[in-house]
């Protein structure tokens, strides 16, 4: 589809460099727009070229001047970016690498009551008073990003770290033990062997050399020559994001290259026999997904608790309806189930003494996502039924639910709907170990719940679904 004209200029089909121009307004305010010029003039220098990158690594004398080079222009970072990678930012399996920008925010407080102030406030919005000397913070504020790295840059970060080229600092192995200004003469340095010359900004005449951030913008330019929107950035962020909460991604990177995606159960001819059947089982989860949301809310609840004994849990209890303070389920994990025990005799092996609470709340919702507040509630009910503080007058509330004061706990919480995003967030600070709707699915269809074979090939069921759901509500049912 051709793109539409930019006002007081011809067509872009006129000029060559058509989708930089473009798009490159769309980038960071540190990318340079470039001259366009008609086809068959030519134009002013305002970017380095990818070969030209090339020369320049050829010019380096150390494989660390030339790893410098090569990350700054294809990865895009900041030179404080890239001195600041270190090893355990690299991720070989996933090719990819985290980077983590540092940026200062400034952050005002009363003096006198300690309120968070706006930079133009006059008057504390808590005592009330005039806001003449303001306590100011500085706070770091940490961003990170994920960005994938081909598989030569790859190769030659793990010969660089086998070499021994690691810096230690702070805790951390720094892939370059280098200062901001002598990063900033490596790349001159490259450059002028090379015999690179000057760049202009065409918008204001001005010549300077190539330093770090002009390998940057040459990174911005080429993806938009490529017309690469960043779609691949966003679609990495979005598969890790997924598997850091246990959610099923849609898709997948292809295995022999970057550049292509596929569904994320798509089998490819070098999976193993194992991966094969993992992805067919998963490929039925929204068999699973769908039949959650016609459960009610008590069968739910009685899901999560065949979810527990699937685990391994033993003694799963199910809480009454009403007035059940907050828990739904709960049953214990003992270590001795999960690894063989070290003992073959009848005595009890030092593996059984690990046991561990699985508390859990069931929230069975369709239209509504799961907030902070049913997490906070979770969280609320679980530590009073450590200290037995319960609403009920009963003396005897869970009789078998005698949490000590050293017994690990995890408080569980499912849903058949969907978690927000603070709520994410909540989980992931809290330590709840949580699974919405698509989790839940993809969990059942891991395990093959309510299998059958027809006609030599495995399909989920409905009925034996239900099935597998039916127990006598008396059963295993605690006041």
């Amino acid at each position: 589809m051709p793109l539409p004209p930019i006002p007081g200029m011809p067509y872009l089909s006129e000029y060559r460099g058509v989708a930089a121009l473009w798009s490159v307004s769309l980038l960071e305010s540190g990318c340079q727009i470039f001259t366009l010029t008609k086809t068959g003039e030519k134009a002013m220098k305002a970017y380095v070229e990818p070969e030209e990158v090339t020369l320049m690594e050829k010019a380096t004398s150390y494989l660390r001047d030339r790893l410098l080079i090569r990350l700054l222009f294809r990865l895009g970072c900041r030179i404080s970016e890239a001195l600041g990678i270190s090893v355990g930012d690299i991720d070989f399996n996933q090719a990819a690498v985290t980077i983590e920008h540092l940026k200062t925010r400034l952050k005002l407080y009363c003096s006198q009551c300690g309120t968070r102030l706006s930079r133009t406030a006059k008057f504390c919005p808590g005592c009330g008073g005039g806001v003449e000397k303001a306590v100011a913070e500085e706070k770091e504020h940490r961003r990170r990003r994920t960005l994938p790295i081909d598989r030569d840059t790859l190769e030659m970060l793990r010969e660089y770290i086998d070499r021994g080229g690691t810096v230690g600092a702070n805790d951390k192995r720094l892939i370059f033990g280098l200062s901001r200004g002598r990063a900033w003469q490596i790349v001159r340095e490259c450059a002028g062997r090379a015999g690179l010359g000057q760049l202009v900004n065409p918008e204001t005449g001005e010549v300077r050399g190539i330093s770090p951030h002009r390998l940057r913008d040459a990174f911005a330019v080429h993806a938009v020559k490529l017309d690469d929107s960043g779609d691949g950035l966003r679609l990495l962020n979005y598969i890790k994001a997924s598997e850091e909460r246990g959610a099923q991604p849609q898709i997948a990177f292809n295995s022999s290259s970057s550049y292509m995606i596929q569904g994320a159960c798509f089998i490819e001819g070098t999976d193993s026999d194992e991966v094969v059947e993992q992805k067919k089982r998963r490929l039925r989860w929204k068999d699973y997904y769908k039949t959650l949301q016609e459960l009610s809310p008590r069968e739910f609840e009685l899901l999560c608790r065949e979810i527990l004994k699937l685990i391994g849990a033993r003694n799963v209890k199910l809480t009454k309806e009403t007035r059940d303070e907050g828990i739904d389920f709960y049953g214990k994990l003992s270590v001795a189930d999960v690894i063989k025990p070290s003992s073959a005799f009848r005595f009890r092996p030092f593996e059984s003494f690990l046991e561990i609470w699985l508390i859990g709340q069931a929230k069975h919702y369709r239209a509504v996502k799961v907030a902070t507040p049913d997490l906070r509630e979770s969280i609320g009910s679980v530590n009073l039924a450590s200290a037995r503080t319960f609403a009920d007058l009963d003396p005897d509330k869970y009789p078998d639910l005698r949490i000590r004061v050293a017994d690990p706990v995890f408080m569980l919480f499912f849903t058949t709907g969907r978690i927000s995003i603070d709520g994410w967030q909540l989980v992931k600070k809290s330590g709840i170990v949580a699974m919405d709707g698509e989790i839940l699915a993809a969990f059942l269809a891991d395990h093959d719940v309510a299998i059958i074979k027809e006609e030599g090939t495995k399909q989920f069921s409905r009925d034996a679904f239900f099935e597998w759901l039916k127990i006598p509500m008396a059963i295993n049912q605690v006041k």
